[in-house]
């Protein structure tokens, strides 16, 4: 999976990795993970949605997918129309 599809931002990317990357594929990482919806940031390093959730992980061992071991992050963000629309598979604690 071409995670830049799923509007992921790796951390460990300087910024101007990431502006490259991000000209050279024509698409902003700032989207949500579940509608694509493109977010307004609250600060330049895209860290702090407006209407939206940031959700970080350093992978976990029982992932296919994502466990680096290189001390990266995956991060994505959820907007608030998405997590309102499933509030059903959601677990508050």
């Amino acid at each position: 999976m071409d995670m830049a599809r799923k509007g992921i931002l790796l951390i460990y990317e300087t910024f101007d990795e990431m502006d490259a990357r991000r000209s050279k594929r024509g698409q902003p990482m700032n989207k949500c993970f579940s509608c694509s919806k493109e977010l307004k940031m609250f600060d330049a390093m895209n860290l702090h949605p407006s209407d939206a959730l940031h959700f970080c992980t350093q992978g976990h061992y029982g992932s296919t997918f994502f466990d680096p071991m290189d001390g990266s992050k995956l991060n994505i963000y959820i907007c608030d129309d998405c997590l309102v629309s499933n509030t059903d598979k959601t677990i508050e604690t």
